[in-house]
């Protein structure tokens, strides 16, 4: 985990993104620094421990709040303590951990974003034959696959079973409903709202640093466990 290769070839704009040199540091650095929803967990709590806030102790708690986010790491890491504690595969438990990885070269797309992109150009494109909008839209949505395949792939993603991809996107998908609870957040209208997993304990403020080091000792141990495992 020593060749920090990713990062340099995003700074120099160097990085063959049909084909991006990538390792578990550069993921581990890169997701402990991506805020989950834009960075806007936190501030309501924020907001309303800053407006009573009149003792020390609470100062402190402000101060950690503030310097610290909710992180795209945390909720992989949460993901896959998640499916430790029920049963997944190993194969599935690394996807948990690794799924979002790819958002360390093109960031965090929030929902919000990608239910737009897909209104504009149903709404752009709308004089168009049905088969022709169909492509476009099929072309803008998947814009991200050859990314996607390649980062899960150089990190050791193998193909999942239906029944396992459906499981660990299931849980990614009601996870949301634990971090608005967390954060303090009413449930949109005009969504259902999944049933929640379970985690709103194991949600909390945390620095890039403590992030950081979270998703890297998670990721290192289970990789250690499967390797052990493949060794007999």
């Amino acid at each position: 985990m020593t060749n920090k290769t990713l990062p340099a070839q995003l700074a120099t704009q160097a990085c063959d993104f049909h084909n991006p040199t990538i390792n578990l540091e550069d993921v581990a650095w890169g997701l402990s620094r991506i805020s989950r929803y834009n960075g806007g967990g936190w501030y309501l709590r924020y907001s309303a421990a800053h407006a009573v806030a009149s003792s020390l102790a609470g100062t402190t708690h402000l101060k950690h709040m503030q310097n610290s986010t909710y992180t795209v790491a945390q909720h992989s890491v949460l993901l896959f303590k998640y499916g430790v504690r029920n049963g997944w595969s190993d194969d599935a438990l690394w996807f948990a951990l690794m799924h979002d990885a790819p958002e360390v070269i093109y960031g965090d797309i929030t929902k919000a974003t990608q239910e737009f992109d897909k209104e504009f150009f149903s709404e752009f494109f709308q004089g168009l034959p049905a088969p022709e909008l169909e492509s476009i839209q099929e072309s803008t949505q998947q814009r991200y696959a050859p990314i996607n395949v390649a980062v899960l792939e150089g990190l050791g993603c193998e193909p999942l079973s239906r029944s396992d991809y459906k499981t660990v996107m299931e849980a990614d998908r009601r996870i949301v409903a634990d971090e608005f609870e967390a954060f303090g957040w009413g449930w949109p209208e005009g969504f259902d709202k999944p049933e929640p997993l379970g985690l709103l304990d194991d949600i909390e403020p945390l620095t890039c640093g403590q992030a950081h080091d979270l998703y890297a000792r998670t990721a290192m141990a289970q990789q250690e466990r499967m390797e052990s495992k493949a060794n007999g």
